[in-house]
């Protein structure tokens, strides 16, 4: 026996899949959009690899400045031992205050012409005034450590006789 379905009947329109209409306006909007965001990443990177190649030129005078300095401290600086005068003024402390320094200096848009214009007679009166304040200071504590020592030697010598 053959059951029989009641219901509506099928049409042929309702087989057909329907897809969303696209609006070309709306792919090419999207396209362009893209297109735009790529030209600002590039933009992007091409001010990071400009900013960082400024900072590397800055750090490169500014080490070549400290290292100017350090060959003129290292005689000037006598009573330091090669160990005490690396951990002041050697190349790894050079390096790293070169770098911090420069990344100062790109901040506030400076250079090392505008640093040696602006602060060059100071450095220049340092510069003078080091070497001779650096020997005052170390026959000061020259003195102090003869002084404490006859002080000593005072006090040993009236505890023997006493």
């Amino acid at each position: 026996m053959v059951k029989r379905i009641n219901g509506p009947v099928a049409d042929v329109s309702d087989a057909t899949i329907k897809t969303p209409t696209v609006n070309p306006l709306d792919a090419l909007s999207a396209e362009a959009a893209g297109i735009e965001n790529q030209g600002v990443r590039e933009a992007e990177k091409q001010a990071e690899k400009q900013e960082k190649q400024e900072v590397d030129t800055l750090a490169a005078d500014l080490a070549g400045a400290l290292k100017m300095a350090a060959t003129v401290a290292q005689p000037a600086i006598w009573w330091l031992t090669p160990e005490q005068f690396a951990g002041l003024w050697g190349d790894s402390v050079q390096r790293a205050v070169a770098e911090s320094g420069a990344e100062i200096m790109r901040r506030h848009g400076l250079t090392m012409g505008d640093m040696l214009s602006k602060y060059g007679p100071y450095i220049a009166l340092a510069g003078a005034l080091g070497p001779s304040t650096l020997a005052t200071v170390a026959a000061f504590k020259r003195e102090k450590q003869k002084m404490i020592a006859e002080q000593k030697g005072g006090a040993d010598a009236s505890n023997k006789a006493g």
